[in-house]
C-alpha cells in the first residue's frame, strides 16, 4: 500500500510539474482563435484611436498563424499574421485585401481587459521570414 501511494504521489508531482511549465505565470501560452476573438482584433487594428504607438504600422490581415495569450492586468493576445501594411488603420478591417502590396509576417499583440471595456493595439512588430507563423 505504501508503495502503491508513493507511486501516486510521484505520478501527480510529475504532472503538476509539467502542467506548470506549460502555464508559466506572467508568460505566453497558445490559445485558439475563435470568432469573438477574431472580431475584437479587426475591430481594434482598424481603430486607430486604439493604437497605443501611433508610429505602429496597421497591418492588412490575409492570414492568421498562431494566437497566444498572457495573462496580465488583463489578457495580450499576440497574433502571429500574414499580411501587408496599410495607409491607414481604416484599410486593416475584416476583409481587407493587399492587392499588389507585399506580404509580409507580423506579430500584432492586443490589450483586452474585459470588465473595463479595453482594447488596445500595444504593438505591430515585422518578422523575419523565416519566423513561425
Amino acid at each position: 500500500m505504501r508503495g502503491y501511494m508513493t507511486s501516486m504521489l510521484v505520478a501527480a508531482l510529475c504532472l503538476a510539474t509539467t502542467a506548470s511549465a506549460h502555464q508559466r505565470t506572467g508568460g505566453y501560452s497558445e490559445t485558439d482563435l475563435d470568432t469573438d476573438l477574431k472580431a475584437t482584433f479587426f475591430s481594434a487594428v482598424s481603430n486607430p484611436a486604439l493604437y497605443s504607438n501611433a508610429n505602429d504600422s496597421a497591418v492588412c490581415v490575409t492570414k492568421f498563424g498562431k494566437v497566444y495569450q498572457q495573462v496580465v492586468s488583463g489578457t495580450n493576445y499576440k497574433f502571429h499574421v500574414l499580411g501587408c501594411a496599410v495607409d491607414a488603420a481604416a484599410n486593416a478591417n475584416d476583409g481587407c485585401d493587399c492587392g499588389t502590396r507585399a506580404i509580409g509576417k507580423y506579430d500584432i499583440v492586443v490589450y483586452i481587459q474585459s470588465w473595463t471595456n479595453t482594447v488596445q493595439v500595444t504593438s505591430v512588430t515585422p518578422k523575419q521570414p523565416h519566423h513561425e507563423l
